[in-house]
């Protein structure tokens, strides 16, 4: 594809230094006085993002560094198009490519380099006798660096999108697409739970009764404990909340729904485990097995496994015994493991056998996104072990094939999906929706704005990652909308301890949420710090705008606000120096032209508070001070009796006017100035 260059350039752009671009700062080395409980999750560095099209390059970012350590939250603030988004999606490799790269810098999570083997992806050829360059791109290495990405993509990055309805997909349900996401996170903690049911313990009966009693008599607070208990007792938290909202449902005939529990449970009885899971004599059986097979004896390693198909009456094992003894991949300290998984399959009927050939392919794809992360750590290609484990997955898809059959595969994924779906459930219920079970049930376009969003954020948090990337999350809601949705984050970063990364406009969501601030402008990093002292001493310009165009009570009342003069500059051609200086009122009182020929670096203001400006400290202090002149203390009402005598005689007008202006029922209103 051949694109434009900015003017006056003609060389390949991995070789077109940013003419105004600052030094490159260096290495981001964690404090000194890390606390280890919340270690650095997120470092970028010199990060730089162009969007390459016929108009030209657009520098979206260009040279953005910042760190974020867990349980934080660093708010990215400014105008429209300065980078905030960009930024985002540069952290997560979002960025659609074509037309846009991220171009160089350094992304690490917890240590990794996210953008291990960017600089194969691409090359930046000139086009002869013309100020273009062509872009020409390795497809293929483009698919195995999302395919990396992928190992940590919602896993342990998640992003609470802008516009949730343009997330969502319309044609499936919100329990399809919650669901979805539970199982490919945490697809084979899910399973195993749900092999662990124990439907037919003691106490089951007793226990639904309660929870019958409760609703009958209309407490709810019983009811969710007495279904917790329930829960608990079957070992399945799935059937505690669909108990709960059929006893709900029935209300005063809460008694004669007892069926309705019934039907429930046997739903998880369908893969709970029938047999003995320890038969006499299993274990020596195991151990002299594993004797055998680390001795490598052929003949000890057939009669060891005959010995294990008579104990468990398993021919099925006795044959799998054989080939997991032979099997190069089992090592072994996992034989025993392997032993036993599949006398759980030998076991297995049904529901269950399908639950357990769906957790083997959720253990591959565990392995496959461990392997992709563990190529960006070491940062060499571990192309052998992808491809041993994509060979795993296929003859794991193939022997199972039948799974796949129209009319098998309804029957044997109807337990997984009601588990999913009654999992959503309590997801929706997390976030505060009233109704959760409906709003599982609905299609994205039947909710309301808000309700929506919350469902983005429950979709984000239910792999409890350790970063979050809210994107503008209370755009377009109302304010006591924004309120909840803002008290839900923080409540969920504290639970989960994740760090949280906030895009917005609005600084008043910043003020109360955020740690760390970085006011970002064309691209870069205008200024950084803790939020008080952003917003108690900020030092650029351009915050100065963002703050003096909002009303707020500790400053001077003003009858109008001070809006920022002109518009943000084009990315394409981004002004030379400070790209600030066309709409600063300050130039002038910086030495020289330094403004327009030269762009300041990011310099200390004070600790862990830098500023991108020319302007000395001193003057960044007089004038904010000058700007932020404290409201004045209005004067006390006099005691005099002069106010109510004021007050009075307006009252005796307003009366006089409204009678002047009022006629008979039938005649014309004529309006009569009031004295």
């Amino acid at each position: 594809m051949a694109i434009s260059t900015p003017p006056g350039e003609s060389r390949p752009l991995s070789e077109v230094p940013t003419p105004e671009a600052p030094a490159p700062e260096a290495p981001l080395a964690p404090p000194a006085d890390e606390d280890p409980s919340h270690p650095t999750v997120l470092t970028i560095k010199d990060l730089k993002t162009y969007f390459f099209t016929y108009d030209g390059v657009v520098k979206a970012l260009d040279g953005v560094s910042l760190s974020i350590r867990g349980g934080e939250t660093t708010g990215l603030v400014g105008e429209t198009g300065c980078g905030k988004s960009v930024t985002a999606f540069s952290v997560t490799r979002l960025i659609a490519d074509p037309p846009g790269r991220v171009m160089s810098g350094e992304i690490r999570f917890r240590g990794t380099n996210l953008l291990w083997g960017l600089d194969k992806e691409a090359k930046f050829l000139p086009i002869k006798g013309t100020d273009r360059v062509k872009v020409k791109r390795s497809f293929r290495r483009i698919k195995d660096a999302s395919e990396r990405m992928s190992s940590v993509r919602g896993r342990s990055i998640a992003t609470i999108f802008q516009e949730p309805t343009q997330a969502m997909n319309p044609v499936f349900s919100i329990s399809n697409q919650l669901g979805e996401v539970l199982l490919l996170h945490r697809g084979v903690r899910i399973i195993d739970e749900m092999l662990a049911v124990t439907p037919r313990a003691e106490g089951v009966g007793p226990a639904i009764d309660a929870l019958l009693q409760a609703a009958a008599a209309g407490k709810r607070e019983e009811m969710r404990a007495a279904a917790n208990q329930l829960g608990e007792i079957v070992h399945a938290p799935s059937f505690a909340t669909e108990a709960y909202y059929i006893a709900r449902a029935a209300g005063p005939a809460a008694l004669e729904a007892e069926p309705k529990i019934r039907r429930a449970l046997r739903r998880i009885e369908k893969y709970a485990f029938v047999g003995q899971r320890n038969p006499k004599g299993f274990p020596e059986a195991i151990a002299a097995f594993v004797a055998a097979a680390r001795a490598k004896d052929d003949a000890q390693i057939r009669a060891a496994a005959a010995q294990l198909g008579q104990v468990t009456r398993s021919s099925r094992l006795a044959r799998a015994a054989v080939q997991i003894a032979k099997s190069p991949s089992v090592a072994p300290d996992q034989l025993e493991t392997e032993i036993r998984r599949s006398f759980e399959r030998a076991n297995a009927h049904g529901a269950r056998r399908y639950l357990l050939h769906r957790q083997r392919l959720l253990r591959v794809e565990d392995d496959l996104r461990s392997t992709y992360f563990r190529e960006m750590t070491e940062e060499k290609p571990l192309s052998g072990a992808r491809r041993r484990l994509r060979a795993i997955r296929l003859r794991e898809r193939w022997g199972h094939f039948y799974y796949g059959i129209r009319g098998v595969k309804g029957r044997v994924e109807k337990p997984l999906n009601d588990e999913l779906f009654y999992r959503v459930v309590r997801l929706l219920e997390g976030v505060s929706i009233a109704n959760p079970v409906q709003v599982a049930r609905g299609y994205p376009h039947e909710l309301s704005g808000g309700m929506l969003q919350r469902v983005m954020i429950a979709m984000a948090l239910s792999s409890e990652p350790e970063l979050l990337i809210a994107d503008e999350p209370t755009t377009a809601l109302d304010v006591t909308v924004q309120a909840q949705i803002l008290d839900l984050i923080v409540d969920l970063q504290s639970e989960f301890g994740s760090a949280v990364i906030i895009i917005t406009h609005d600084l008043g969501v910043v003020a109360e949420v955020a740690d760390d601030v970085l006011v970002m402008y064309a691209g870069r990093v205008a200024e950084k710090g803790s939020a008080s002292d952003v917003f108690r001493q900020p030092g650029h310009p351009y915050a100065w705008g963002l703050l003096g165009s909002m009303p707020r009570l500790d400053a001077a009342r003003v009858d109008r606000l001070r809006p920022i003069r002109g518009t943000p500059p084009s990315l394409i051609n981004v002004p030379s120096g400070c790209p600030f200086h066309p709409r600063c009122s300050y130039p002038s009182q910086v030495s020289g032209d330094r403004c327009r020929t030269e762009v300041p670096p990011l310099r200390e203001t004070g600790p862990a508070h830098q500023v991108a400006c020319h302007l000395t400290l001193s003057k960044q202090q007089q004038i904010w001070a000058e700007l932020s002149q404290p409201a004045p203390a209005e004067p006390a009402p006099a005691d005099d009796g002069t106010a109510e005598t004021e007050a009075g005689e307006k009252a005796a007008q307003t009366a006089a006017a409204q009678s002047a202006t009022v006629g008979e029922p039938g005649q014309d209103v004529t309006e009569v100035e009031a004295p």
